[in-house]
């Protein structure tokens, strides 16, 4: 037993020297990181170097012990008003004389979020100093961006891959048959298309006219941008994305010069021509460039200008994602969750007003009514401005249409007034596998939500008047937030869903514009003159600071994609289904579509 005893003493030995190696590391990371930025010394001028890496972000969704599989890891996110305030202040700063945007690793981002940075960019462009893209190979989305710029550096094997804006989903009714599974569903809104993937093998007629609509408005708004920065004339992006084989031949393969013969970019290069036409557009030699700065260097020294004395402070609540019950983890909406911060926020006298900075595709209907609620309570207190981001729909929307006020911008998509509820059921699956199922009960409806048998025609009755119910609340919350009469609201409903442009149309928002002009109109409907705004962050205690970094960690080290599982409508089919496997009828106010961009 001797050697057992040796065995067991040195694995334990092991285990210790592991636990103090991790408790060090831990220890000076916390060090360098509490420290580090004392020690960095500024520099009479500096390029700033902006290198965004994975896809731009309202918040960043923390990973928790629940749901680590999920989320994009944190690394894999870039929140996009941390990267605005950082080129505002930068625009401001003396040190920094332009900028470098390298784009390589941006990921696949919504428009709307890109929109925000691109304007940020001409913003620092506005301010006399200039501006380089560098890039690769550039899908639409970083094309997107570097055109804010005063000159755009492709790589020489680069490209940029124009496809068109589109909507595709997988379809899993003949799947679900030949499992001999069945969905009940119901739905009140004809464009109201959640459910599709479930009970359709393509998309409907009514969704493909809707769909088109949007796609349409978003694709012309992202072509009118980039011609009027690029000074292109005619129809080029249209025609690189209908017919690339023309362009392709006549460039024998060689698309970067023949990108740069079209007027798309500028140089065709790398580090070297980027920093040639940084020094040719500041006038001055490659040689008495200043130093670059990198994004998180220039973070630590930066000093964000100080609110003058007596001004009035705007608080911004971020609210993202999926609308559902109770208490949530960020990346998602609870209703308990944003409800108590948007009550804390009002009774907190140091706000002048609040801004509710939306982006979800809705959820839950109990629960946005839940929050809706909760802005009504605050309005009574204070002004509160909505401010929608990417998309702000359906049930979304329902809690936005309380606000005083609603700002969108110009990409959002919102509307998607309608609702739906959806039933999972499995008798023909267990008959299959000779699987019985039998109890008693003390009414005929007992069992009559258990995905184990088939559903009632009185019960599916029910349910269909219980969604009429619920629609025509959300038509009645909807008039009576904005002001409008309920016959122009139904039209604007069924379901539908507006880009910025038709929702200003249809009187579903106020105006159109970014965060900045929805912290403005606050202080207004505040009657201040003087303010700051300041991001009212939800507390997280040192235990779920703790797991995100260990699941944050672990979910980077395993390689998890998030960008295409964000994208993926096997995940998003999955998650629905998710919800509506519990024993009980599940009503949505959601619009899950994505865009591919």
């Amino acid at each position: 037993m001797r050697w057992m005893r040796t065995w067991f003493a040195a694995i334990d030995l092991v285990r210790r020297m592991v636990l103090n190696l991790a408790f060090l590391g831990v220890l000076g990371w916390l060090l360098v990181s509490v420290l580090g930025r004392e020690g960095l010394v500024a520099p009479d001028a500096g390029i700033l170097r902006l290198h965004p890496v994975g896809a731009l972000v309202e918040g960043i969704e923390v990973p928790n012990a629940a749901s680590w599989l999920r989320p994009v890891p944190p690394s894999d996110q870039v929140p996009v008003h941390q990267a605005v305030r950082l080129l505002a202040q930068a625009g401001k700063d003396a040190r920094i004389t332009g900028l470098l945007l390298e784009l390589d690793d941006l990921a696949p981002s919504p428009m709307a979020e890109l929109d925000v940075l691109r304007r940020a960019v001409l913003r620092f462009r506005n301010s006399g100093k200039p501006v380089v893209a560098l890039a690769g190979h550039m899908d639409q989305g970083q094309y997107f961006l570097a055109s804010a710029a005063d000159r755009i550096v492709l790589r020489p094997l680069g490209s940029i891959d124009f496809k068109g804006f589109g909507v595709y989903r997988h379809y899993f009714r003949e799947a679900l048959a030949r499992w001999r599974i069945d969905v009940e569903e119901v739905h009140v809104g004809r464009f109201k298309s959640a459910v599709e993937p479930l009970t359709r093998d393509a998309m409907s007629d009514d969704a493909r006219r809707a769909n088109a609509r949007w796609l349409s408005r978003l694709w012309r708004q992202y072509k009118r941008a980039i011609y009027e920065q690029r000074k292109l004339t005619g129809d080029p992006i249209q025609q690189l994305a209908d017919h690339p084989l023309p362009a392709m031949r006549q460039a024998q393969g060689d698309m970067a010069h023949w990108l740069q013969r079209a007027g798309f970019v500028d140089v065709v290069g790398g580090q070297a021509e980027a920093r040639a036409a940084l020094a040719t557009l500041m006038g001055t030699q490659v040689d008495s460039l200043p130093p670059f700065i990198d994004q998180d260097r220039y973070r630590g020294m930066m000093h964000e200008d100080q609110p003058p004395a007596g001004a009035a402070r705007i608080g911004i609540i971020l609210a993202d994602g999926a609308i559902l019950p109770g208490e949530q983890p960020a990346g998602t909406i609870g209703a308990a969750t944003l409800s108590r911060r948007i009550r804390q926020a009002a009774n907190d006298d140091r706000y002048a007003a609040l801004v509710i900075r939306l982006n979800s595709p809705g959820g839950d209907a109990l629960a946005s009514e839940h929050i809706r609620q909760a802005v009504l309570a605050a309005k009574r207190k204070k002004p509160v401005v909505v401010s929608m981001a990417a998309v702000a729909a359906s049930g979304g929307y329902w809690m936005a249409s309380a606000a005083d006020e609603i700002w969108a911008e110009p990409a959002t998509l919102t509307g998607s007034i309608g609702v739906f509820g959806v039933l999972v059921r499995i008798p023909r699956l267990l008959e299959q596998w000779h699987v019985h199922h039998d109890g008693v009960g003390t009414a005929r409806m007992s069992a009559a939500m258990l995905s184990s048998r088939p559903l009632p025609p009185e019960m599916r009755a029910s349910i269909e008047v219980r969604l009429q119910h619920v629609y025509d609340r959300f038509l009645d919350v909807v008039a009576e937030g904005r002001g409008q009469p309920r016959a122009a609201i139904a039209k604007a409903a069924e379901g539908r869903v507006w880009v910025s442009e038709d929702a200003l149309a249809r009187h579903l928002i106020d105006h159109v514009g970014g965060l900045r002009a929805a912290v403005a109109a606050a202080a207004r409907r505040a009657k201040v003159h003087a303010f700051s705004s300041e991001w009212i962050m939800p507390r997280q205690g040192w235990r779920e600071r703790l797991v995100a970094v260990l699941l944050g960690g672990l979910a980077t080290s395993l390689g998890v994609d998030s960008t295409w599982i964000a994208r993926d409508d096997i995940a998003n089919a999955l998650r629905v289904v998710q919800t509506l496997l519990r024993q009980q009828p599940a009503i949505l106010a959601l619009w899950p579509a994505r865009c591919v961009f």
